[in-house]
């Protein structure tokens, strides 16, 4: 299984909790709107499970897949700036979380064909998301999705350990009888890197109810 992420470039400020941030400490009234979810975990799993509710994401894909830094990092001004009024309508929207890397992986070979980075549009603009202005910008309506994940905080973002996380997903999932899409792989990340006690996760999707 090959997980390619992309490397941020600067190192932590402080060393924090390998254990991740709570998700209630995340999202909720007065923090930061969440993308609909609900856990449906199965009663001491080695894995998260939450159903995804199908909604509308923003996104824009990664230029070059061979040089990730770079591509990651104009990727999220592209929909920063979109979220900030770059759009038909030129309304701000605020912020929400986790942002969403969806990695497509050639089946043959196993390499990373492409990455497209998502935004969660708010709930008050869900049902007429604005129309982006830059041509790389669209909006993407999620199909409802089983998501296996893994958590993880720390400020370690090695490619050694995404796969780590990923290897571990993959195993408890399979050890428990269940089978992924492997056409992609995501990454999420919930809190601002290297600022406090960190969330981020590694997700497949049951392969019953894949993305598209």
């Amino acid at each position: 299984l090959l997980v390619l992420t992309a490397s941020y470039p600067y190192q932590p400020k402080e060393e924090v909790s390998d254990d991740p941030l709570a998700l209630d400490e995340i999202c909720g009234s007065g923090k930061l709107e969440c993308a609909e979810t609900e856990d449906i975990t199965p009663e001491g799993a080695d894995y998260g499970l939450r159903k995804l509710s199908s909604g509308n994401w923003v996104g824009t894909a990664l230029d070059d897949i061979t040089d990730l830094k770079s591509s990651t990092k104009a990727s999220f001004w592209r929909l920063f700036s979109y979220i900030r009024g770059n759009n038909a309508d030129e309304v701000k929207i605020d912020m929400t979380v986790p942002v969403v890397y969806a990695w497509e992986i050639d089946q043959t070979s196993g390499s990373l064909v492409s990455g497209t980075m998502f935004f969660y549009l708010p709930r008050e603009h869900q049902d007429n998301p604005p129309k982006p202005r830059d041509s790389r910008v669209f909006v993407k309506t999620f199909p409802e999705m089983d998501v296996y994940y893994r958590a993880f905080g720390g400020n370690d973002r090695s490619d050694e350990k995404y796969r780590k996380e990923f290897m571990a997903l993959k195993t408890a999932v399979e050890d428990a009888g269940h089978s992924l899409d492997f056409h992609y792989t995501f990454t999420a990340g919930f809190t601002r890197p290297f600022w406090g006690q960190q969330r981020q996760e590694v997700m497949f999707a049951d392969e019953s109810k894949p993305f598209n």
